[in-house]
């Protein structure tokens, strides 16, 4: 935005995005990839709950974008992990009532199809995984970077 005020925002939300919102996705993710869990712990669904409720709070003012009355960047960067995100810990619509408001506001967007599709197929490649069908080669659909933390990880494992 032009605005210097609203541009901050963006800004804001997208660190919360990258710093905090993702970290719990990835917390969950990486465990499930690598075949190390079966289930997301207690500790971690409390915080995917907590990481909503902040989003809920977003919403406080009554708009019914992230940063006010208008779509931004920030509000399609936060969507599109909370579409993957919710196939792991489902968001109670009762709970947080306008975080589901605007994700219902979302869904009528031209491009969330796309995105959806994207977000179910990777909740199936986690379902492999949990199921006991984790990466097994490059050749996979997992996603690219997380043949760089397997290599890290078998890097700390021959420590």
């Amino acid at each position: 935005p032009k605005d210097f005020l609203k541009r901050t925002q963006v800004n804001q939300i997208l660190f919360f995005e990258a710093g905090f919102l993702f970290q719990r996705m990835y917390e969950i993710l990486i465990p499930l990839y690598f075949g190390l869990n079966k289930e997301i712990p207690k500790i971690k669904i409390a915080e995917a709950h907590e990481a909503y409720g902040i989003i809920e709070s977003f919403f406080a003012n009554g708009n019914h974008f992230i940063t006010g009355d208008s779509l931004t960047i920030a509000d399609l960067s936060v969507w599109s992990n909370l579409l993957s995100f919710r196939h792991l810990v489902p968001i109670d619509n009762e709970k947080f009532p306008k975080l589901t408001k605007w994700l219902r506001l979302m869904s009528e967007r031209k491009c969330y199809e796309e995105n959806q599709r994207g977000a179910d197929e990777h909740f199936a490649f986690i379902k492999r995984c949990i199921e006991g069908r984790p990466i097994v080669s490059k050749l996979d659909i997992a996603p690219k970077w997380a043949f760089f933390v397997l290599e890290v990880m078998q890097l700390e494992k021959n420590k």
